[in-house]
Parts: structure tokens; C-alpha cells; sequence
């Protein structure tokens, strides 16, 4: 006879558990529904009131600033006075580069605009305007140097690169 109703038991058991958890997902499900983020957006150019197409926001610490930056080429530039005054006092403005000298503890760098800092920019700049490097009672171009420097850079980065991959293998 308790067969019977263990039985009888077991299906209504099941039955009230899966009524259980189909009201736990509905439950689950309209709270996901209720506090998910919404799919409307708000315009770019709007939320970082932007004043036309070639702005670009600025943004320090966390905070959305007046000042905006210009978009020339893809490549987005701020106002020196800004960089001057807000983001580093290291930066000076030359005017026969028509550049920015950087001043760090490791020596000055020149940012040139749509440039930044690299050998292919240097390289050109450095062809156009016949810089010399004199040491002693001689004097080399620029130019001339920096190509130097790569041919002996290059096979020493190679070496070094064999040398680091042995040592790895070995392991």
C-alpha cells in the first residue's frame, strides 16, 4: 500500500518541481528583459556635443572636456596651447620645423604633424633639410648615418633574435 502511494507521490512530485523552475525562468527572464541596456543610441556628434564632422572629443581622466580636437587626414590634432598648458609642460613649439620638440630626460624629439616618431619620418626630414653630423674635423649627413645605422642594426637584431631562440629551444 505505501508502494502504491510512493508511486502515486513520485509524478505529482516532478510535476510540482518543474512548475517550480518554469516560474523561476519566467521570473529570471522578465527581470534579464526589464534591466538590460536598451537598444537605442544616441548619436555620437550629440552625446560629446561635437560642433561639426571634423571635431573629435577630447577626454582626460574620465571627464569630457570643452576643448576639441581638429580631424585633418584621418588623424585627429589638439590645439598646442592645449597640449602645452593641460597635458604635459614638456612640449615646446618650433617654428622652423613647424613641429612640436618633445623634452625628456633621454633628449628632444620633434613630432611633426601627420608624422609622429619613427626612422621613415626622420629619414625624410632629415634628407630635406641637409643636417650634418660633424665629429671632429669631419662631417657626415644625416641621412647617410641613419642608413648606416640600419645596415648594422638589422643584422644585430638578427642575431640577437638566434641567439634568444637557441637559448629557448635548449630549455
Amino acid at each position: 500500500m505505501k508502494e502504491q502511494q510512493k508511486k502515486k507521490a513520485a509524478p505529482v512530485l516532478v510535476v510540482l518541481i518543474l512548475i517550480v523552475l518554469v516560474g523561476a525562468a519566467g521570473i529570471v527572464s522578465f527581470l534579464i528583459n526589464r534591466y538590460k541596456p536598451g537598444t537605442e543610441y544616441m548619436a555620437g556628434n550629440e552625446y560629446f556635443n561635437l560642433t561639426d564632422e571634423n571635431s573629435v572629443a577630447l577626454i582626460q581622466n574620465g571627464e569630457l572636456l570643452e576643448e576639441q580636437a581638429v580631424l585633418i587626414g584621418g588623424e585627429p590634432y589638439a590645439a598646442y596651447t592645449y597640449v602645452e598648458s593641460q597635458l604635459n609642460s614638456c612640449f615646446y613649439w618650433d617654428e622652423e620645423t613647424k613641429g612640436i620638440l618633445l623634452t625628456t630626460s633621454g633628449g628632444v624629439q620633434t613630432l611633426l604633424p601627420g608624422a609622429g616618431i619613427g626612422l621613415g619620418n626622420s629619414l625624410l626630414y632629415a634628407m630635406t633639410n641637409f643636417d650634418f653630423l660633424h665629429l671632429g674635423s669631419a662631417s657626415f649627413w644625416n641621412t647617410d648615418v641613419m642608413l648606416m645605422l640600419a645596415l648594422v642594426k638589422i643584422p644585430l637584431f638578427i642575431m640577437f633574435t638566434i641567439v634568444v631562440y637557441d637559448r629557448k629551444r635548449i630549455r
